[in-house]
């Protein structure tokens, strides 16, 4: 079911894995302006791709919000669905983000801590590209 695909996603991995690990960068909090910029960006692009998943299912609320954020006056009704990631996605890269993730926040809970509390941790290799977002979102020393 599309409309249960679109909430899981952003629910259970938009939500808690990227937007968590992006807020630092797209604050710029330790990030320069072009990390501030790109996160800004993904984020929106997400949100463009959800409304537009989400036309035929919740028609008027996703106008409206396609009509405010993103249109000079074009229908999103008139937009092409968002093909399929192409090449480049990494198979399985936001499942390893999310178990790396998990790692730490049970950990955290299991000695107590906030979620804002520092702690070590090592970031996987496999994960090496976002070791300064994992580092910052899990205030890793």
């Amino acid at each position: 079911v599309p409309a249960v695909a679109v909430r899981e996603f952003v629910w259970n991995v938009f939500a808690p894995h990227y937007v968590e690990m992006a807020k630092k960068r797209a604050y710029g909090d330790g990030f320069g302006p072009d990390g501030r910029d790109a996160a800004a960006d993904t984020m929106h692009r997400v949100l463009s791709t959800v409304l537009l998943l989400l036309a035929p299912i919740a028609p008027f609320i996703t106008e409206h919000l396609w009509q405010e954020l993103y249109s000079e006056g074009r229908s999103i009704h008139l937009e092409e669905l968002p093909s399929p990631a192409g090449p480049g996605r990494e198979p399985g890269a936001a499942e390893r983000v999310a178990a790396f993730n998990s790692s730490v926040w049970a950990e955290k809970r299991a000695r107590g801590l906030s979620l804002k509390d520092s702690t070590s941790a090592e970031i996987p290799p496999e994960l090496s590209s976002m070791a300064g977002d994992l580092r910052a979102m899990h205030n890793l020393s």
